[in-house]
């Protein structure tokens, strides 16, 4: 979740003032007159001066137990459909409002000192605190199983942080956020440990280098939630104008990770059956909007603003597909990384659109492809289009079973009829023991509603004006052993065998398809 700060108010600002007493009583006159230029001069630059957007080091930060809230914009994660949102718009500033623009407050400085004061007084009353190079999580009502894995949080910020700083090196190396995830929000409203204005978030929301998160159903989903809240802190640092559904999709992106045997954790997992139990539902809601002839192409995705993004959880589903996409695909990753090189929105639009075009049919076509596939532990490897086409051989082209889409070189005339016929044995899985196919598929395993292992086609039509352009993969047609074809439209005929996202790469052996113009 995301928050825009654009200025500290004057009482903010006058807290955070310290003046250290003369160093003797000698020339106490000099002192004192100098101590109240000084004084008279903070007082009137102080309320004008942007908070510097530089993060504290590990030893500078602490609990800010008194820290009052500012006037905000709030975004709220999640936010359920019926909930009602306000919105105060920063006035100072209103060529940044519509999401892109965020200025990052400094934290306060607090001396060691303070900081033990600040931990002891969380203690007593009732909060846990745990602490790593990376981040300090303040907790109440933690059961005594949960313990342990509480300990483990900040670590996963420190794993977190990492990663981060390998994919955005620009990002200072020194930093500690401060999170809170929270079962009964009014202690900490009382303990002035949440701003007022987040009293009623729905799941989490941020503020500079501070997080504020609800307790959670599932220790899944409560690490989900804090790696989200805590990407936007560290992407906030150095206050890029990145757009909104890259921020959110990439937060989500971080944020679907795995834990390994071994306490290894991997960030921007494809998300499996154990996401999707923990609470990561992103992909069924894609799958329904596509059902529901809601589709979204790249660009639309694009379009998803600070207007029309909350409070949709759809919203959040299509950012994180995308930036899964581009971050994952063969032909998108290394663009991609690249991208958030560009802090400024205009830069980063302009350098999308040079990597990214928008008439760019074969990438549309992947995207496509991907979205409408989209299952548990997706392979985006073998799920995506081979553009390649096997050479036609005695009539006849050869696919492979462990692909997806496959080109045939083969193009068709919008009214002419067409026969396709496959032949051939494959085999759709290997335990517990192999499934021999033939082009009908097999009957005691369904896929979208047709046979496991049954041989399909698409026509792709790069040259059509419309949808079919963007995305005519979506429109399937079944094969099986034979089918006499009448083609609404000019285009290449694709093939595959019906399988999963995630299971092509189980699949051996091929087809040959044989093409002929057929007159009744």
């Amino acid at each position: 979740m995301l928050f825009h700060e654009n200025k500290m108010s004057e009482q903010s600002h006058a807290a955070d003032r310290q003046f250290a007493a003369p160093p003797s009583s000698q020339n106490s006159s000099f002192w004192q007159n100098f101590c109240r230029v000084v004084i008279l001069t903070l007082c009137f630059v102080g309320c004008s001066q942007e908070e510097s957007p530089v993060a504290p080091s590990q030893n500078e930060r602490s609990v800010a137990v008194n820290d009052k809230p500012q006037e905000t914009l709030i975004r709220s994660h999640e936010t359920e459909p019926n909930q009602t949102r306000q919105t105060q718009l920063p006035a100072e500033n209103p060529k940044e409002q519509g999401g892109d623009a965020i200025v990052v407050p400094q934290a306060k400085v607090k001396s060691p000192e303070e900081k033990q004061f600040d931990r002891k007084r969380l203690n007593a009353l009732g909060f846990e605190v745990y602490e790593s190079r990376n981040l300090l999580l303040v907790s109440d009502g933690v059961q005594p199983e949960k313990k342990e894995i509480f300990e483990k949080l900040p670590e996963v910020v420190v794993r977190l942080t990492k990663r981060f700083l390998a994919d955005y090196p620009q990002t200072p190396d020194q930093i500690q956020l401060t999170g809170y995830v929270m079962r009964d929000r009014s202690l900490y409203l009382q303990a002035d440990l949440l701003p007022n204005d987040f009293a009623n978030l729905a799941h989490g929301l941020h503020k500079g280098y501070s997080f504020w998160m609800n307790e959670q159903k599932t220790d899944y989903y409560r690490r989900h939630l804090l790696i989200h809240e805590a990407v936007h802190c560290l992407m906030d640092v150095k206050s890029p104008r990145w757009p909104l559904w890259y921020l959110e999709g990439m937060a989500e992106f971080y944020a679907v990770h795995q834990i390994g045997q071994n306490g290894e954790i991997q960030f921007g997992v494809a998300p499996s059956a154990s996401q999707i139990a923990g609470g990561f539902g992103r992909l069924q809601l894609i799958r329904d909007e596509i059902k529901a002839g809601r589709f979204r192409t790249i660009s639309k995705v694009r379009e998803l603003n600070l207007n029309n993004f909350y409070p949709h959880k759809t919203s959040y589903a299509w950012s994180w597909a995308l930036c899964y996409f581009l971050a994952t695909h063969p032909e998108t990753q290394k663009e991609f990384q690249q991208l958030g090189m560009y802090r400024d929105s205009q830069q980063f639009d302009h350098f999308f659109e040079q990597a990214f075009p928008a008439e760019d049919v074969k990438l549309n076509a992947q995207w496509a492809v991907f979205a409408s596939s989209l299952v548990p532990d997706y392979d985006i490897k073998t799920a995506s289009i081979t553009w390649s086409s096997s050479p036609v051989l005695n009539g006849k082209v050869q696919i492979r079973a462990d692909r997806n889409w496959q080109a045939s070189g083969i193009s068709l005339v919008m009214g002419k009829q067409y026969r396709i016929e496959g032949s051939g044995q494959f085999t759709v899985a290997q335990e517990p023991v192999p499934w021999e196919s033939e082009p009908q598929g097999v009957s005691i395993e369904y896929v979208d509603g047709q046979p496991l292992g049954q041989l399909q086609a698409a026509l792709y039509s790069p040259t059509e004006p419309g949808e079919h352009r963007a995305h005519g993969f979506l429109r399937i047609i079944s094969v099986g052993r034979q089918l006499i074809l009448t083609p609404d439209r000019n285009g290449e005929l694709f093939f595959r065998v019906n399988d999963r996202g995630s299971s092509w790469s189980n699949n051996k052996g091929g087809l040959a398809i044989s093409v002929e113009e057929f007159a009744e």
